[in-house]
């Protein structure tokens, strides 16, 4: 038995898109993309983006989602990816005391400067802030 899907096209111009199933067969008829709703985004000074506008596009309603036809290379936003994949690794922090930051701190100074002399004290370290040890 033949059997149509329509996606879109209902008062609209442009945008129309059916899918003629026979069997083991389809064929998918689409005619090209609906102009009543790219009015609404894309005004005189703006344009669809070069990069990724079938994403853009699907995003929008501007063209029908119909599962397993759009490459999934023609959606894929690499910028989107990379930031993801990164992301994770931007708000990791260990939270430490300052005691603790100090110790530390005085641990990793060879023997040579842990001698130095600052304004006669024998430490020449002061205050701890986010970016080191700082001299008094």
């Amino acid at each position: 038995m033949t059997s149509l899907t329509f996606h879109g096209g209902i008062s609209t111009i442009g945008g129309n898109c059916v899918i003629v199933e026979e069997s083991n067969t389809r064929i998918m008829l689409d005619n090209d993309m609906c102009f009543s709703g790219e009015g609404a985004y894309y005004k005189d000074f703006l344009s669809p983006r070069t990069n990724n506008d079938l994403r853009d596009y699907l995003k929008l309603g501007l063209i029908p989602e119909i599962p397993g036809i759009y490459g999934k290379e023609k959606i894929y936003d690499a910028c989107l990816e990379d930031a993801d994949s990164k992301s994770e690794y931007l708000f990791k922090a260990d939270l430490i005391s300052y005691d603790f930051a100090v110790e530390e701190s005085k641990n990793q100074i060879t023997d040579e400067s842990s001698n130095v002399k600052n304004n006669g004290e024998s430490s020449p370290f002061h205050t701890f802030t986010g970016l080191g040890l700082k001299r008094k």
